[in-house]
């Protein structure tokens, strides 16, 4: 048992920042990963509050001005949040996904740790996980970082654990930064407790039927299905995260899940954010016999990029009978020295296989590309070119051409660094808050063979070069892609994008921007 004794703990999902210029809409999605955080602690016995500063406002829009530019930030203020915490909280535990949002969220954990001397603040997420070093250094009055898989290591320290003894953490003692060591993957995820979202408001996300990349008019709650990827693909931070471990959950225990939410919720769609979602074959295969079998009335996705090796005719025909129309691949490039290079495995003649497969059988197919990669050449580019329009060809729905983001965490960050391309400085987090991929304003190359101003190009021309070729060969699908926006029942994600920006987010954004 790791409780000792029951304490207050406030949990908090900080806002999205994201550059004012962000060609996307704010497809937001109930905060999975605070509610296996609060799940975990309830199972101890322990008061959980839940502020998830994004849901309880998931129209409000501030601005967050910096040196160089203006932010936007989506969900409660600051002082906000602060007036929601308990007073008598013992531990606030503060989740920090995303590396370019740090500019803003430092100033609400210094806020936070200011506000209440008294209480032992506990970072955790991705960005922390990656940049514990710096976060304890520009937020000293922290209590601990915690390191990968959050659910062990928070409630130990919410059992009261001398925090030497806890693998997993980082922490300040003396003026200097003690690194414990890191904390093994659980074996078994099925000893980790279901998601709690009571006190998260997962009715505002339902009711606008938000999320990554949902069908518009679906009530979709998120979920998952495996745990970590077992691939090292160098763009991606999964390894220091997750490690390379994947682990798929009993499907007896993931039906039962699925039917609490069907029951308790409404939910009439799944989206599973696993990592990498399809990687044993037969698992799959259980999963699917089991949802046709069972015949709940549910569509299920997963929004992240699949791979293609487990995805054989069969497979995909099993998948799509029991629910799941929209398949997404991630090939990242069409150049086979540019997947070497990110160590992306993948074999792009079976992929194609797969997407043609699944064609056939009538999923919608998008297709993830990636542009500016450290060590990408133009030739290279030129073959993912090549490769988006054997895609339009084949009928691929949708293919979105991303400008390279280096994460902190991964092997190429690293390579940056020692390059030179990366310096950790006063500017830094400028660099971060800008550099999102779909912020084309604000856009850089990370190649020394491509400039900037020519990957702008390729990234918006990659895609309008896909959609041009797919809608001359198909030129029906303009007609179902009028009808789906006109009527609100966008479905493709270029449907979803336009339909964003004719009805209200693009067009409103700056008129509701307060600061």
């Amino acid at each position: 048992m790791y409780t000792t004794s029951q304490q207050g703990i406030c949990l908090i999902r900080p806002q999205y920042v994201l550059p004012l210029e962000h060609l996307s809409g704010a497809y937001s999605s109930p905060p999975l990963g605070l509610a296996y955080l609060s799940g975990t602690l309830k199972s101890l016995g322990h008061s959980v509050k839940t502020i998830d500063s994004i849901g309880e406002n998931l129209d409000q829009y501030n601005r967050f001005t910096t040196t160089t530019s203006i932010l936007s930030v989506i969900g409660l203020t600051n002082i906000e949040i602060i007036e929601k915490i308990p007073p008598d909280s013992a531990y606030i535990g503060i989740s920090l996904m995303f590396s370019n949002e740090w500019i803003h969220h430092k100033h609400l954990v210094n806020d936070i740790v200011k506000s209440f001397p008294h209480s032992k603040v506990i970072l955790g997420g991705e960005h922390t996980t990656a940049e514990y070093e710096r976060i304890l250094m520009e937020c000293p009055g922290i209590y601990a970082c915690a390191r990968g898989e959050g659910e062990q290591v928070i409630a130990e320290i919410c059992a009261g654990h001398d925090r030497s003894l806890i693998s997993g953490i980082a922490y300040i003692e003396d003026g200097k930064i003690v690194i414990n060591d890191n904390k093994p993957r659980l074996k078994s995820i099925a000893k980790i407790p279901w998601p709690s979202w009571e006190g998260i408001p997962l009715e505002s996300y339902l009711d606008k039927k938000l999320g990554y990349n949902s069908p518009q008019g679906k009530r979709s709650v998120p979920m998952l299905a495996s745990r970590g990827c077992p691939y090292q693909c160098t763009f991606c931070s999964n390894k220091s995260m997750w490690t390379t471990r994947w682990v798929p959950r009993d499907i007896d225990d993931l039906m039962e899940e699925i039917k609490f939410n069907l029951l308790h919720y409404k939910m009439e769609h799944i989206e599973f954010h696993d990592l990498t979602a399809v990687i044993n074959k037969q698992w799959t295969i259980d999963f699917c016999n089991r949802l046709i079998k069972e015949d709940l009335p549910l569509t299920w996705s997963m929004p992240a990029g699949t791979r293609s090796e487990a995805l054989t005719e069969d497979v995909l025909s099993l998948i799509f009978r029991s629910g799941c129309k929209r398949m997404t691949y991630a090939p990242e490039s069409g150049s086979e020295e540019t997947l070497r290079k990110m160590k992306k495995k993948v074999d792009l003649t079976k992929m194609i296989i797969s997407i043609r497969a699944a064609l056939k059988l009538g999923f919608n197919v998008k297709v993830h590309m990636i542009m500016g990669a450290p060590k990408q050449k133009k030739r290279e580019v030129l073959e993912s070119f090549i490769f988006l329009f054997k895609l339009a060809i084949y009928g691929v729905h949708d293919a979105s051409c991303f400008a390279y983001s280096p994460y902190p965490g991964t092997e190429d960050f690293e390579y940056l660094k020692a390059k030179g391309k990366i310096v950790i400085d006063s500017n830094f987090d400028e660099i971060l808050a800008n550099n999102v991929y779909n912020s084309y304003k604000n856009i850089k190359s990370w190649s020394d063979d491509i400039p900037k101003q020519l990957l702008i190009f390729l990234t918006l021309g990659g895609s309008g070069f896909f959609y041009f070729f797919q809608f001359l060969f198909r030129p029906h699908r303009l007609i179902t892609v009028f009808y789906r926006i006109s009527t609100k029942k966008s479905f493709t994600t270029f449907e979803l994008a336009v339909s964003s920006f004719l009805y209200g987010f693009m067009r409103t954004r700056k008129k509701k921007l307060k600061g």
